[in-house]
């Protein structure tokens, strides 16, 4: 990897934001397409998984403490039958099980492009052509 791209991979694992972290990291406009860019990159997607790893290790903030801490608090707030609480904490599960995403989630997509094109009995770059094909008549 070259420094442009550990510079995202830490900047991205400290604040999850790919336009910012290319723009830290030195890479030209746009921000926005360059970072989405930067984050097809496996060896930057590795970089980054590693340093959110190391940060969990060094904060002792792990995935399985905050979900046991969300349930937790779902629990006693129906014990107590604080409402707001539980729809807060409910909720975060939720996010956290994917029920409902914020982001979308590129390496699902191309999933199920390529699954979609074995269905089809066409290479996933014809699919991936038709499709743009597609969009860009509804322009």
């Amino acid at each position: 990897m070259n420094k442009r791209q550990t510079d995202f991979a830490e900047h991205y694992a400290a604040t999850g934001n790919a336009a910012e972290s290319a723009r830290v990291a030195g890479y030209g406009d746009p921000p926005k397409q360059a970072g989405y860019q930067a984050l097809t990159s496996s060896d930057v997607q590795q970089a980054v998984a590693r340093r959110i790893a190391e940060a969990e290790v060094n904060t002792r903030l792990t995935p399985e403490y905050v979900l046991s801490a969300l349930m937790e608090a779902v629990e006693r707030g129906l014990e107590t039958g604080n409402l707001p609480a539980v729809t807060a904490a409910a909720r975060e599960l939720g996010r956290h099980l994917q029920l409902f995403t914020d982001r979308l989630d590129v390496t699902d997509v191309t999933d199920r492009a390529t699954k979609m094109a074995d269905e089809l009995g066409i290479p996933k770059d014809e699919l991936i052509a038709r499709t743009k094909a597609l969009l860009e008549g509804d322009k």
